[in-house]
């Protein structure tokens, strides 16, 4: 027998589980409406105005579904409450707010490319070296390809930096200034030492959370990142890409449906 999650809204937390026709009477009396929140995991969840049926059509007239008997309680209705707006800065919290750009995830990804063969440069240098003993041809190869990669780590940090904070003012735009996270949190909390290496799997998987996206490949995809920071430094920023491309569709799905919904 299916079961469903109820909340209000990301805020909330998570009600139930009820069985299919404690859905159906709570949207019959009206305890639960359109906006709602719902869920069939507890984990992914989406606007329970895309139910077929559960809610009739503005222009129509249609009776109220049967009631059916039951013993659960209805989910508790929040208190309405005035959005705690983010920013003051004005006109900053109308529309719908812009998204990281795709561009700059083909940049990103092009310099992480670029690490990844300095990498290579480096280890045909060593394995040189290895081979016929240090040279200057060796010597040289090993030093350009580390000053290429140490260039292209700086490159790459400060992109993803600008797309964390470009993220993150998207969702605060989407969420009318709740979103927990703020922009500039998001991208301070990077520049803690070991704690930034949890932050990179923890705040791509919240946003992801937030956005009723992939959270569990993105926190799979992160981990990988980190698990080869050492070994495979040059993989870092393709992972890296992955995650920002993912989150990107989430954002695009996540207007459409919004809009689809209005």
């Amino acid at each position: 027998m299916a079961q469903y999650w109820l909340r209000a809204d990301q805020d909330q937390p998570a009600q139930g589980p009820y069985g299919a026709a404690d859905v159906r009477r709570f949207a019959a009396q009206h305890v639960i409406t359109a906006d709602w929140l719902i869920s069939t995991d507890n984990e992914n969840w989406y606007r329970a105005a895309r139910v077929q049926g559960l809610f009739a059509p503005a222009t129509e007239q249609a009776p109220a579904p049967p009631v059916v008997p039951s013993s659960a309680p209805p989910p508790v209705v929040p208190t309405p409450r005035a959005p705690t707006l983010a920013y003051t800065t004005p006109g900053l919290m109308t529309g719908p707010g812009p998204i990281p750009s795709k561009g700059l995830i083909i940049v990103f990804l092009l310099v992480g490319l670029l690490m990844l063969a300095s990498n290579v440069v480096v280890a045909l240098g060593a394995m040189d070296a290895n081979r016929v003993g240090m040279n200057e041809q060796a010597g040289i190869t090993m030093a350009g390809g580390s000053c290429a990669f140490l260039l292209l780590c700086a490159i790459a940090a400060t992109l993803w930096l600008v797309w964390i904070y470009k993220a993150h003012v998207a969702a605060r735009y989407r969420s009318g200034g709740r979103y927990p996270i703020s922009p500039g949190g998001a991208v301070g909390f990077s520049f803690i030492p070991i704690f930034a290496a949890w932050w990179a799997i923890y705040m791509p998987s919240k946003l992801a959370k937030y956005l009723n996206g992939r959270s569990k490949t993105i926190a799979f995809v992160q981990t990988l990142s980190v698990l080869l920071a050492l070994p495979a430094p040059g993989t870092v920023p393709i992972f890296y890409a992955i995650t920002m491309f993912l989150l990107r569709r989430a954002f695009v799905r996540l207007d459409a449906e919004n809009e689809a919904s209005a």
